[in-house]
């Protein structure tokens, strides 16, 4: 197989297993909240149960990094997928809460895993001149896999056996693609704990982008519902425009990659993010207007290429174990970022009415916009291993 076609059949099988984990948890985390709904469950057992996917996603941030150490990646990522086949199967079919919930984080440390070393590879893997297009080829394709998830609940409803056989089959399918594949990574050297500090220091930027597309991704999922509705739309159109935001974030990404790639990272970084800032303020004004429909299309895009430039940034500057570091630091900033924008974003709705939400999401935005300003973000760095 020559060295074109093992590349394209290696990012293959990695955006299908990342993809496929997009796919699982917006399958499993609804489908769970609406069956202990539908047996009288408690709002809190609801809230916890459903909390665990995430906090298992945020668990594996902490220990990727020695799990790259000890196992090669191929060897990671294929036990990753088969212990996810177990876990979703007993997290479904058991009825013990504690066995659920423990099985559910440990399918959530799983695709945490799964999804930092495949972001990892790829922005590692990818040739520099095509850096951006791939890795927003991959940010689009797990993106749009997590409207898949939902779309199964629609079709089959709590007969879970249809759709626990697809993602039984697939997870099947993925973990054989990654055997056949030659993914590998340069460096599986074991991290100390100063590196993070290091890597913050360098490129505070980074850590800012992942904490402000997190922040705005929680919020707008949330609350942006109740913003809409507050201003005279009728829950269905709210819940359409939250759709049209992740549909815009899916379609946009390789385009913003391509320009990447042509202009350079850091000024589309910084676009991105300017534009995401004009988009938000004026989202007021757009609110009860048609405009509002391809406003939120391309908010939705821009905000998303916020995180995916800081992944074509991120493998600008590391490669190797201090990639795998960054990654799984950018996982415990999203777990930030994600906990914190409905608390931050609730609280200013309270004090400020609805237009609390724009605030707050124009504020981590100009946030981020100043930490583009500083030194080393808008230096020429050279790849550190």
């Amino acid at each position: 197989m020559s060295q074109s076609s093992s590349f394209y059949l290696s990012i293959f099988a990695v955006v299908l297993s990342s993809s496929l984990i997009g796919s699982l948890l917006g399958y499993f985390i609804p489908f769970q909240a609406l069956r202990l709904n539908n047996a009288g469950g408690d709002i809190d057992l609801i809230g916890l149960m459903s909390s665990a996917p995430a906090l298992g996603m945020f668990l594996s941030s902490l220990i990727t990094p020695r799990i790259n150490h000890r196992f090669p990646i191929k060897i990671a990522m294929t036990i990753s997928l088969l212990l996810i086949l177990i876990t979703i199967n007993i997290s479904i079919l058991r009825t013990d809460l504690k066995i659920v919930f423990l099985f559910s984080l440990i399918m959530g440390m799983c695709c945490g895993v799964i999804v930092i070393l495949g972001e990892t590879w790829v922005a590692e893997s990818s040739p520099s001149t095509h850096k951006g297009r791939f890795i927003g080829f991959y940010t689009t394709c797990y993106t749009g896999s997590q409207l898949c998830g939902p779309l199964l609940i629609s079709f089959f409803g709590f007969n879970d056996l249809i759709p626990r056989s697809i993602i039984s089959t697939l997870l099947i399918i993925s973990s054989i693609f990654i055997v056949i594949s030659s993914i590998a990574l340069t460096s599986r050297n074991i991290i100390h704990i100063r590196s993070s500090f290091n890597i913050l220091k360098i490129t505070p930027a980074l850590f800012m982008a992942v904490f402000c597309f997190s922040f705005f991704d929680s919020s707008i999922l949330s609350l942006f519902p109740i913003y809409s509705v507050k201003n005279g739309h009728l829950e269905s159109s709210a819940a359409l425009l939250i759709t049209l935001i992740f549909v815009g974030d899916a379609l946009l990404q390789i385009p913003i990659g391509w320009l990447s790639d042509k202009f350079g990272s850091k000024k589309i970084h910084k676009l991105c993010g300017f534009a995401s800032l004009i988009l938000i303020l004026f989202i007021p004004y757009t609110i009860n207007t048609p405009l509002i429909w391809i406003h939120m299309i391309i908010l939705g895009g821009t905000a998303g290429g916020i995180y995916t430039i800081a992944l074509v940034r991120a493998s600008e500057i590391f490669s190797g174990s201090k990639l795998i570091l960054t990654n799984s630091l950018f996982g415990i900033l999203w777990g930030v970022g994600s906990t914190f924008g409905p608390i931050i974003s609730g609280t200013f709705m309270k004090i400020f009415s609805q237009n609390g939400i724009i605030l707050s999401l124009s504020l981590t935005t100009a946030i981020f916009l100043i930490f583009t300003l500083y030194k080393p973000y808008v230096m020429k760095l050279g790849k550190s291993h």
